[in-house]
């Protein structure tokens, strides 16, 4: 006497294994404090789900956060000044049939930024009675 179960699974995504493509036109800008990475989707036709960032000053790459597959910039407002950041993407992919349950790109090539002692916000004189004021 035994028991006999069949069970159907349905999986989401891509049957050809199709790794999907880095991000393209990578950049990497600092004003007002802030560390701006923008980039394009490649011209792939996978579905990306979404972007893994990273960053490095020397050495191994840290993940610094990851946004929607829609996104195409992320802002850092925590970066330290007066350092040179590298940073590169990731793009990842839905499930595919056979396959790991996500896939990822090969990284983007990587693009640097220096954030200087300053933050480039422009400075403004006021002039009053007695001195001046900038703010």
């Amino acid at each position: 006497m035994g028991l006999h179960v069949e069970t159907t699974v349905h999986v989401v995504g891509r049957a050809d294994g199709a790794r999907p493509l880095a991000p393209v036109d990578v950049a990497a800008s600092w004003e007002r404090a802030t560390v701006r990475i923008s980039w394009r989707h490649s011209s792939s036709s996978t579905e990306v789900l979404r972007y893994d960032i990273q960053y490095r000053t020397v050495g191994q790459w840290v993940p610094l956060t990851t946004v929607p597959g829609n996104s195409t910039s992320y802002n850092w407002t925590t970066a330290s000044r007066g350092t040179t950041y590298q940073f590169r993407l990731f793009a990842v992919a839905a499930a595919v049939r056979g396959h790991a349950p996500q896939l990822r790109s090969e990284p983007s090539p990587s693009v640097s930024v220096q954030t200087t002692g300053q933050s480039q916000r422009r400075a403004r004189i006021f002039a009053f009675r007695g001195g001046v004021a900038i703010g």
